[in-house]
């Protein structure tokens, strides 16, 4: 049976970050932070110092500025996973060591540091009390420092074919999530995710990805702005 949604005022939210980076030898892993969150809830006033967690969000800063004036290539900074390597390719020009001309048609980028959101999960039944929205504002401004350009990729995780048993590492959240009853169409459940960040003020550019969206911090984003963190 469905969870009946909870309302959840954002003030009763935080986040919990984790910071990884690498004294590796290897200038791609260090020049990537993997930044990992816990979302978690205050539900009881009678306990302030208990919290019910409800949601994870998954990000990578990539000091792309840093290993260039170090002077690494710009491949070598994205070739530290696949999916890096892979957005790497769509917004970024190997052979000039810049940024693609689509990016620059379309954003004012005058840092080369990236901020990419490559997860946001929230619980079910704490859906629909905005909460997603005060993440990534909250994200923005503890992380965008340095960074030329925001990123979101947009693939709905219900179609990443990782299905854990019973017992296995992360079946019970892959059970609370619910995510056996989500949308199995991919073109519809990323219809749904576009909708969702392009609300918020990300872009869409045609030229580079279906599935990712963009914010540049250099020019005021009205939309993302009416998101207020009090």
């Amino acid at each position: 049976m469905k969870k009946k949604n909870k309302k959840v005022n954002y003030l009763d939210v935080d986040v919990r970050y984790t910071i990884n980076s690498s004294f590796a030898i290897s200038e791609g892993y260090r020049y990537r932070q993997k930044i990992d969150g816990t979302i978690h809830y205050f539900n009881d006033k009678r306990s302030p110092d208990k919290s019910v967690e409800i949601g994870k969000v998954e990000v990578q800063k990539i000091l792309l500025g840093q290993a260039l004036d170090a002077g690494y290539s710009g491949v070598s900074v994205f070739d530290v996973e696949h999916f890096i390597l892979d957005i790497g390719n769509q917004i970024y020009d190997f052979e000039r060591n810049d940024f693609s001309e689509a990016i620059y048609e379309n954003f004012e980028v005058p840092w080369m540091d990236l901020l990419i959101v490559s997860g946001l999960e929230i619980l079910p039944e704490y859906r629909g009390s905005d909460i997603g929205k005060f993440v990534l504002r909250d994200l923005y401004n503890n992380f965008i420092g340095g960074c030329g350009l925001m990123a979101i990729m947009v693939y709905p995780p219900q179609l990443d074919g990782t299905i854990p048993e019973p017992g296995e590492s992360g079946y019970e959240w892959y059970s609370n999530m619910g995510y056996a009853a989500m949308e199995a169409d991919e073109e519809k459940s990323i219809y749904k995710l576009l909708a969702y960040y392009t609300s918020m003020g990300f872009r869409y550019i045609p030229a580079i990805s279906e599935n990712l969206l963009f914010m540049a911090p250099a020019k005021i984003n009205k939309i993302f702005n009416k998101i207020k963190l009090i």
